[in-house]
């Protein structure tokens, strides 16, 4: 393709970042973060914005708003990751945290349940949430930990049921798998078993004890996103 033909690819492209800049400043101010400015938080969701941009298909039935939204907040989330808490939190956990940290702070005996539902180790968890855990502000009042959205009721919404989901998703999964589950995590208030010890309660291999326990955090994952 010529130079001229594919002008006018980028100067839609042009149009459609400048056109939805105030799509970047509203994702923007909805985090507070301790280690990265608001500034490199915009540089952030302009490179979503430009991503989206160029991967935009206007053919399809979705507005360039609603598919744009997505890249930026993936961006701007990574950012965060990178700079806030890089030695605790996956990239692509950080959009769960506010869900994983307001439900341990309510209830903190459910980190193996959260554990679980992530995918993730206890440890790990308990790493997030120690490191994710509120600090006082000058005057004493507790603000949202670095990388939470400040206000967003759907999301507060989401953290309220987020434990009391992953019980009920628990019991719909299947039954040897979920087993297997609940015996890896301990959350039969029981220390956490390994695979061999599972595959001996179960009567299965340790690699079959593994691949229960991988089907289980798959279904369990699935079912509460």
């Amino acid at each position: 393709m010529s130079s001229h033909q594919a002008e006018p690819d980028a100067v839609e492209r042009e149009r459609l970042v400048a056109m939805h800049g105030r799509l970047v400043e509203r994702e923007v101010a909805r985090y507070r973060t301790w280690h990265i400015d608001r500034a490199d938080l915009r540089q952030a969701g302009i490179l979503g914005l430009l991503i989206a941009a160029s991967r935009f298909d206007p053919d399809r039935s979705v507005p360039f708003g609603a598919y744009a939204h997505t890249w930026v907040r993936k961006e701007i989330q990574r950012a965060v990751a990178r700079q806030e808490f890089p030695a605790v939190v996956p990239t692509d956990l950080v959009g769960r945290t506010v869900a994983v940290r307001r439900a341990l702070d309510e209830n903190a005996d459910s980190l193996k349940l959260a554990a679980a539902a992530l995918g993730i180790s206890p440890a790990t968890v308990a790493a997030l949430h120690r490191q994710l855990r509120n600090e006082p502000g000058e005057d004493g009042e507790e603000l949202p930990a670095p990388g939470y959205t400040l206000t967003d009721p759907e999301t507060a919404a989401v953290a309220r049921d987020f434990i009391s989901t992953a019980r009920t998703a628990l019991t719909r999964i299947d039954p040897r798998a979920a087993e297997a589950l609940i015996l890896h995590y301990g959350l039969d208030d029981r220390p956490e078993r390994s695979f061999r010890q599972i595959g001996r309660h179960l009567g299965v291999s340790d690699h079959t004890a593994r691949k229960l326990v991988e089907r289980a955090q798959a279904e369990l994952r699935r079912l509460i996103d």
